[in-house]
């Protein structure tokens, strides 16, 4: 069984949608003369980044500085559908620095209301108005492990995880803003370090995970960790199973007659 190699998960925003977060005569006149995409610039920084002259998304190759304009379709990263069953990375796969963005989701009074009934979670901050209005938010604001648990699966949803995964070893947040009713959460990535287990067959790969509202301001950062099957294992596995061979067709063959 033949492994092929995948290319990072990018940006599935498409170049109108979105809009950029920087804009004018200075972008215009990049579009225009093909200009190498921007230096290279920390994952906090990465909702800044302009566009791709090329597709119009934000990608590991302008986090590079690769000028895309001049790049191959080869070299150029593919966008890759999310949400086909098995078409996860595996651990080989990753490489440290790649970075994925996820799509947008806006968090609603229902988002709210359900995560308080489901945890127990009546805080006032978050289902009492009148008290919420007179706090230093001005208001009532989503729960911080709510905009984490959207955040895990804005994460899940880029796909690059599903069917390899064998299990999420850890998760360490820290909140550094509120998210408030009809904010719009999307999750950046990036590959911090990986690590083989020697004769298992998984490997351990570790996220630096930054979630930024609709104003592209920080509100949430860690480090997520998951176990994640190993390429070889599997292909091992599959030729196990294609060497299988049923208990009819073990028996050995007669030949001749029997005296």
């Amino acid at each position: 069984m033949a492994r092929h190699a995948r290319a990072p998960i990018t940006d599935q925003h498409g170049a109108a949608k979105g809009g950029d977060a920087k804009s004018g005569p200075a972008k215009d006149e990049a579009a225009k003369d093909g200009a190498a995409c921007p230096e290279p610039a920390p994952l906090r920084e990465w909702a800044s980044l302009p566009r791709c002259t090329r597709c119009g998304r934000r990608h590991p190759m302008i986090a590079a500085g690769v000028d895309a304009s001049a790049s191959s379709d080869a070299q150029h990263p593919a966008q890759i559908p999310a949400g086909r069953p098995g078409t996860g990375m595996h651990f080989e796969d990753f490489e440290v620095g790649q970075v994925f963005e996820s799509r947008g989701r806006t968090l609603t009074e229902s988002d709210l209301v359900t995560f308080a009934g489901l945890t127990g979670d009546y805080n006032p901050l978050h289902t009492d108005q009148e008290y919420a209005a007179a706090s230093r938010w001005g208001g009532r604001i989503i729960h911080g492990l709510c905009g984490l648990s959207i955040a895990t699966g804005l994460f899940s949803r880029l796909g690059i995880l599903d069917g390899t995964t064998e299990a999420f070893l850890s998760i360490e947040t820290h909140f550094h803003d509120v998210i408030r009713i009809g904010d719009t959460i999307r999750v950046v990535t990036r590959v911090a370090r990986k690590r083989a287990a020697p004769g298992q067959p998984t490997g351990i790969v570790a996220f630096e995970a930054q979630t930024f509202n609709q104003h592209g301001r920080l509100v949430q950062r860690g480090t997520w960790a998951a176990m994640v099957a190993k390429a070889e294992a599997v292909e091992k596995n599959g030729e196990s199973a294609d060497d299988a061979v049923s208990p009819a067709s073990s028996r050995p063959k007669r030949t001749g007659t029997d005296g």
